[in-house]
């Protein structure tokens, strides 16, 4: 039988022509003919296959090094594949890189590890129902809106009003009290709050904190030993522990040793208390509601360490008996007004307080009077009063930081026609303001992003440094508030905007001595705490959580 190409040959000789090469041959039979050698290939390879399998049936022997477990047949490209892929895993392997790349990869998947949620206890709340949208054609409008009425300015008015209403329904502000303290706790596990109470009354006690222990113990000494004694400090994964549901505004070590506790204040009131290393349910952090707006200054007096002192937005500052559980309000603002509030305290002995409040108040609070016999003293031409630190020894002398650019010193005694002692202006408004322990020095964070070492020596104030500092935290971050190394007056610490995230630590030279960072500091600390008597650092973020640094 005559193939194609011979037919082809003997058409085109008997036509006369000359006849194609098989090279030569038109690309259309050439591609007919190729197909046709690779489909006679094809049945003799399955032949082959056939024959193989019947000998492997019959002496049963293994199968051929050609053939693959579904009986298909390497061609020879295939097998030059699989020598090439063998030959370039062993140089791979000699390299060492197939060991990096194993190496690589387990450490991507730490790192996509999901993190252990350590915390509050959260509180459930019930779905809210889902409103089935219409579209206008189902609702029979028409999409110009000519069926619409403006509002009158009586609805304008009533929903304004419906909107504030609202909100005071949602965040009331909690009565006076004195109340128990747990009447502030809403979470689930109310015996385990209970329980870490009764271990807090006694840790907490006036007869816990030695009156021989002092700062200068763990503080003291040259600068070079405390930024020593800094660098061996280390953060763990347990002491990562979210303490409050929304941002933390103020953040405050208790002065007991016997354990490491942080009080926090949140964005709604929230009193959050952390026991670090406790293993409970929540891991040690509980949160109260004794407030309903921010909590923007904390303090613990060392004459009583076992008062914790709040001030909030919501216009009270309220006592916290951590030894009995009593929470009650020591002082109210009593006018409605929108714009009226506390913004921060000063605690100047057991029962005197200094407030700073709206409208350029300072009011001095004596708690064991009524609240009509607060004296008010006028200052920063009627701006908000944003902080107020008081002097550690000469109580009468306070420094205050406000809206308008000015950190001021003013003395009790003689506060007259808003004038103070002397003051130094920043470019733009004040975010902190604090006393070093020995009341020579002030630290002052603005918003022209610079921290100011300023000198006080009870009449006037002087500019020592100036430290360049980029303070924008935005909208939804908590301003910086720089503070001093506890007994000193050349060492400061802050939170940072920089990459990796860190709190960092200034000298009063203009120089950054040491930042505290680590792979699970991961958002910016905006506030920041020393402990008084132990070398521990805690830096609170914005979305409720604590790094705690030891």
């Amino acid at each position: 039988m005559l193939t194609n190409q011979e037919e082809y040959l003997m058409d085109t000789e008997s036509m006369g022509e000359v006849p194609f090469s098989p090279d030569e041959l038109p690309a259309r039979k050439r591609v007919k003919r190729e197909e046709e050698e690779e489909k006679v290939q094809k049945k003799e390879v399955k032949e082959m296959v056939k024959k193989e399998v019947k000998e492997e049936a019959t002496n049963g022997e293994n199968a051929s090094p050609t053939t693959t477990s579904n009986n298909s047949v390497l061609s020879e490209y295939e097998q030059m594949v699989q020598r090439n892929i063998a030959e370039r895993q062993r140089l791979l392997e000699s390299m060492g890189i197939l060991k990096a790349k194993e190496e690589f990869s387990s450490c991507v998947k730490e790192s996509q590890k999901k993190p252990v949620y350590r915390g509050i206890i959260r509180e459930k709340k019930s779905p809210e129902p889902v409103m089935r949208r219409r579209s206008l054609r189902q609702q029979n409008l028409t999409p110009d809106g000519l069926h619409l009425s403006l509002p009158s300015d009586v609805q304008v008015a009533q929903a304004e009003r419906s909107t504030v209403t609202s909100r005071e329904e949602e965040h009331p502000r909690p009565p006076p009290g004195p109340a128990p303290l747990m009447d502030y706790y809403k979470a689930q596990n109310k015996v385990n709050c209970e329980g870490m109470l009764t271990d807090l009354a006694c840790s907490v006690s006036t007869s816990c904190i030695s009156s021989t222990m002092s700062s200068s113990d763990v503080w003291g000494g040259t600068m070079e030993s405390v930024v020593k004694k800094m660098k061996k400090m280390h953060i763990e994964e347990e002491w990562v522990v979210k303490v409050v549901p929304d941002r933390i505004f103020s953040v405050q070590f208790h002065p007991t040793v016997e354990k490491t506790l942080v009080l926090v204040g949140g964005k709604w009131g929230q009193l959050g208390i952390l026991d670090v290393g406790r293993e409970d349910e929540s891991n040690g952090a509980y949160c109260f509601h004794p407030h309903s707006r921010p909590i923007n200054c904390l303090s613990v007096a060392a004459s009583s360490p076992h008062h914790v002192h709040s001030t909030s937005y919501d216009g009270s500052l309220r006592q916290t008996d951590l030894e009995a559980g009593i929470v009650q309000e020591l002082y109210a603002l009593t006018d409605n007004q929108h714009n009226s509030f506390l913004c921060w305290h000063s605690q100047q002995d057991t029962h005197n307080f200094l407030v700073g409040a709206s409208l350029g108040r300072v009011l001095q609070v004596d708690t064991r009077v009524s609240e009509g016999l607060v004296k008010q003293y006028l200052v920063h031409e009627r701006k908000t009063v944003k902080v107020i630190s008081g002097h550690p020894h000469h109580p009468h002398y306070y420094a205050t930081g406000s809206n308008d650019g000015y950190v001021s010193l003013w003395d009790l005694r003689n506060h007259k026609n808003n004038k103070p002692l002397d003051s130094v202006i920043h470019g733009r408004a004040i975010s902190g303001v604090e006393f070093s322990q020995t009341g020579n020095a002030l630290i002052s964070t603005s918003m022209d992003d610079y921290l100011r070492i300023i000198t006080c020596d009870r009449t006037a104030l002087t500019v020592k440094r100036k430290i360049r500092h980029y303070n924008q935290t935005g909208r939804w971050l908590t301003t910086f508030k720089a503070r001093f190394v506890p007994t000193r007056d050349d060492l400061v610490f802050v939170g940072s905007m920089r990459h990796p995230r860190r709190v960092e630590v200034w000298g009063c030279d203009g120089l950054l001595h040491h930042h505290f960072h680590g792979p699970l500091v991961t958002s910016v600390s905006s506030v920041v705490a020393l402990h008084p008597f132990r070398p521990a650092l805690a830096g609170c973020n914005s979305s409720g959580k604590v790094h705690v640094f030891m």
